[in-house]
C-alpha cells in the first residue's frame, strides 16, 4: 500500500519527540513515512511489537521502546489498520516458523485453552491452520501459538459445548468452537493429520530398530512421540534393546567417542525425535546431514536429540548436525521439566543453534533479528536461554572435556 497522506508523532526511546506530516507507505518488509525535505522514517516489521487502535489513531510500538502514532488518514484509516494487522501477522508467522508444508484448509472459530489443573482461559477468535506437524492458532489481537501434534492425546467432539477438543498428554486441552458446519470436518482432518504423523514417525523408528516386530514398532512410536522426549526406560519398555540400537546408529565415527564419554557421566537419558517443519528434506535446509552419518534414509527430514542428566546440568547432543558441540543447560529443581523445555526450545527454532546460544545483543539486528520474536513468544526458548551454561566443542576429547567442565562449573 502506498501514497497515504498522514500526520505522525514519533516518540523515540532516546531522543526528542518529532511531529509532522508525510506520506505513509507499507512495503513487504517495512513501513515508511516520507516527510518533505527530510530522510524517510523507516520501521521494519520485525521490530513492530504492537498495533493499537484509538479514535482514528494508530499507535505502533517497536522493540526498544520507540512509539509511532499515525492520524488524519481519513477514509484510508480502516485500510491501513487492516493492512498493518495483516503484515504483522505475516511477520509473526515467519518468525514463529509457522509456515509448514502440507497446510490444510484454514478455518475460523473461537479458541479456549484449559490448563492441566482445569482452569479455563478466555475465549479468543482465531484462524485455525492445520499443518504437517502442528496446528497453528492465529488469534486476533494476540500472539499466535502452535499445538504440536505430538502433545495431543486425542481429538473428540464435546456435544454440550459443540466444540472440537484436543486433549493433551499433560492433562490440558484446547477447545475449538463456533466452527459451524465445519466442526466435524475439522475434527476428522486433525485426526487424519495426527495419524499420518504417527505413521511417518513409526516408519522412521522402524528403520532405526529393524529387528522390532510391527507391534513393537507401534509401541515404540507411542513412547517416542514427535517432538516429545522419551526416557531410556520408556524406550526399552516398548522394545527391549531399542535404546542401544538407536544410540549405536546415531553417531558417525568421529562423534562416537564424545557421545560415549558423555553417556559415561550421565545418570538419566532421554531421546527426542522431531520431524522438521516443511516437506521431507527440510533437515538439509536446516543445517545439512553430518558427513558419514549412519541414520537410515527413512530419518531424512527428522532430527534426533539426546538429553542426558549430568546432575546439576542437562546436556543436549544432536546427531546428524553440522554444529558438533555439546550444549549444557542448568537442570534446576525439575530436571524432567528442563528436558521437556529444551526439546520444545530446539523444536521452536527447527534445531537451529544460534537462538539458543547467541547473546541478546546479537538478536537485536542483522540476520538473527527474526529470532527475537521467537524468544519473546516461546516461553520454553526463553527458559532454555536463561538456563544455558555453555557448549563444549568437539575439537578434541581433551578440549571438549575441559569445555564441559568449565560450563558445568558456572
Amino acid at each position: 500500500m502506498t501514497g497515504a497522506p498522514v500526520r505522525y508523532r514519533l516518540c523515540p526511546a532516546h531522543g526528542a519527540e518529532e511531529r509532522g506530516e508525510g506520506v505513509l507507505a507499507l512495503g513487504s518488509a517495512e513501513l515508511t513515512v516520507t516527510a518533505p525535505a527530510s530522510a524517510p522514517l523507516r520501521f521494519p516489521y520485525r521490530d513492530l511489537t504492537a498495533v493499537e487502535e484509538g479514535d482514528h489513531l494508530l499507535r505502533l510500538r517497536f522493540a526498544g521502546g520507540d512509539l509511532l502514532e499515525l492520524s488524519h488518514l481519513g477514509k484510508r484509516f480502516e485500510e491501513v489498520a487492516r493492512a498493518l494487522t495483516a503484515l504483522r501477522r505475516t511477520h509473526l508467522d515467519g518468525a514463529l516458523l509457522l509456515e509448514e508444508g502440507g497446510q490444510g484448509e484454514e478455518d475460523r472459530g473461537v479458541v479456549r485453552r484449559r490448563a492441566p489443573g482445569g482452569a479455563l482461559g478466555p475465549e479468543r477468535t482465531a484462524a485455525l491452520r492445520p499443518q504437517r506437524t502442528s496446528l497453528a492458532v492465529l488469534c486476533e489481537g494476540e500472539q499466535p501459538f502452535l499445538v504440536p501434534y505430538g502433545t495431543v492425546r486425542d481429538v473428540t467432539f464435546d456435544a454440550q459445548a459443540h466444540a472440537v477438543v484436543l486433549s493433551l498428554w499433560d492433562g490440558g486441552a484446547v477447545e475449538l468452537a463456533k466452527l459451524g458446519k465445519r466442526t466435524d470436518a475439522v475434527r476428522r482432518a486433525l485426526l487424519d493429520r495426527l495419524g499420518a504423523l504417527a505413521g511417518r514417525s513409526a516408519a522412521a523408528l522402524a528403520s532405526l530398530v529393524p529387528s522390532a516386530t510391527p507391534l513393537q514398532v507401534r509401541a515404540l512410536a507411542a513412547a517416542v512421540r514427535d517432538g516429545v522426549p522419551a526416557s531410556r526406560q520408556a524406550v526399552e519398555a516398548a522394545v527391549p534393546g531399542a535404546w542401544e540400537a538407536i544410540w549405536g546408529r546415531s553417531f558417525a565415527g568421529g562423534r562416537q567417542p564424545y557421545a560415549e564419554a558423555l553417556a559415561a557421566r550421565a545418570s538419566g537419558r532421554w531421546l527426542c525425535v522431531k520431524e522438521l517443519a516443511g516437506e521431507p528434506g527440510a533437515a538439509e535446509a536446516a543445517g545439512g546431514e553430518e558427513p558419514g552419518a549412519t541414520l537410515p534414509p527413512e530419518c531424512r527430514g527428522r532430527r534426533l536429540l539426546y538429553l542426558l542428566d549430568l546432575g546439576a546440568a542437562i546436556a543436549a547432543e544432536a546427531p546428524g548436525s553440522e554444529d558438533v558441540a555439546t550444549y549444557l543447560f542448568r537442570a534446576g529443581a525439575d530436571p524432567r521439566g528442563r528436558v521437556e523445555a529444551v526439546c520444545r526450545a530446539f523444536a521452536a527454532v527447527q534445531f537451529r543453534r544460534e537462538p539458543i546460544h547467541l547473546a541478546e545483543t546479537a538478536l537485536q539486528a542483522g540476520e538473527h533479528a527474526r529470532y527475537r520474536e521467537v524468544v519473546a513468544l516461546v516461553p520454553e526458548l526463553r527458559e532454555a536461554r536463561a538456563a544455558f551454561l555453555g557448549r563444549a566443542l568437539h575439537t578434541s576429547l581433551e578440549a571438549w572435556a575441559a569445555g564441559l567442565d568449565e560450563a558445568l562449573a558456572r
